[in-house]
This record gives structure tokens, sequence and C-alpha cells, in this order.
């Protein structure tokens, strides 16, 4: 059976596209708010902890460099793990404190990475009107500001929607 090619919605021009940030903590609904967003209004959906596996995915040639900074950055921890270990095996100079690695500080990817990732994602024609964020978060950056700054420079012009998700509660309190 021959599948039919996604079909996408017509570009529009920058300044009328219309996204949407879901901001909320896990468990809030979204997810499911922007799967229910995506099906009526045909926008993309982005997940920050995505972007990095969408552009590898897709072969990208930021995803490609991005792939290839986090392979240093992974040899440059090993490097700094194998020099703490004998240092740590000398008695420390007066004064001088020993630290171990802060081995997820290696794993982050530069600003100009994330922002390159995120205009790579967000030219695909899945986002010709504008997409959704699912998720700010991510394993690649030190924080959710990070996200959102990129978010700020790639759709500079456009307009963004944020709403804010919270946990509700039942009437036992759960």
């Amino acid at each position: 059976m021959n599948q039919k090619p996604p079909e996408y919605p017509q570009p529009i021009e920058d300044s009328e596209k219309h996204n949407i940030i879901l901001y909320g903590p896990p468990g809030s609904g979204k997810t499911f708010l922007a799967k229910e967003l995506n099906k009526q209004h045909r926008r993309g959906i982005i997940n920050m902890n995505e972007l990095l596996e969408w552009n590898v995915n897709n072969q990208t040639e930021i995803g490609e460099k991005a792939t290839k900074y986090l392979e240093t950055q992974r040899q440059a921890l090993e490097v700094a793990k194998a020099e703490f270990e004998k240092a740590s095996k000398k008695k420390p100079k007066k004064g001088e404190e020993l630290k171990p690695p802060v081995e997820e500080e290696y794993q982050w990817i530069p600003y100009e990475i994330v922002e390159q990732l995120l205009r790579a994602r967000f030219n695909h024609p899945e986002c010709n009107v504008g997409v959704i964020f699912d998720n700010l978060a991510c394993s690649y950056y030190k924080n959710e500001f990070v996200a959102i700054k990129a978010i700020l420079n790639v759709l500079e012009g456009q307009i963004i929607q944020l709403l804010l998700l919270k946990n509700q509660k039942d009437e036992n309190g759960i």
C-alpha cells in the first residue's frame, strides 16, 4: 500500500506566522495540547529536547556539526577525568583546591549551535505557518533561558504566544 506523502500548509509571510510556547511542569498536558493544536492548526511541534535528534535524523549540516562538537566534548571530558585522577594522587599545593570536572558542562551545546539547530528545524515545511513548542527544557544546554533566547532570535518579527499550564488537582488534592 502506497503511503501518501505528508501535506504541509502553504507558506505565509513571517509576520503572519503564529507560534505557541506551551510552558509548564511535567504532566501539565503540554504534549496533549500540542497534538490537539497541531491537528486543528497544522503547525509543526518542536520539543527542544528532541531538536538535536531531529536534525541528525534529517541529516542537516548543523546536526552533523553538533554531533561532532559533542564527540569532541566527550573526548575532552575523558582527558579532564584522567588529569583529575592523576592530580588527585599527588599532594595538593598549599591553598590549591582540586575539583573534578563537571560532566554536564561537557554535554552542553553552545548557544550559537542551539540557534542554528532551531533555524534548521523551523525551515522544514511542517513549520510553514508557525510552530508549537512542546518543551523548552533540554539536556544539551544549561537552562530554559537558552531556548527562550534562541526562539526569540529565530522567530523575530513573528507572533509568539505563551501558554502557561499548571498541574490541576482534583478534590482529593491529587
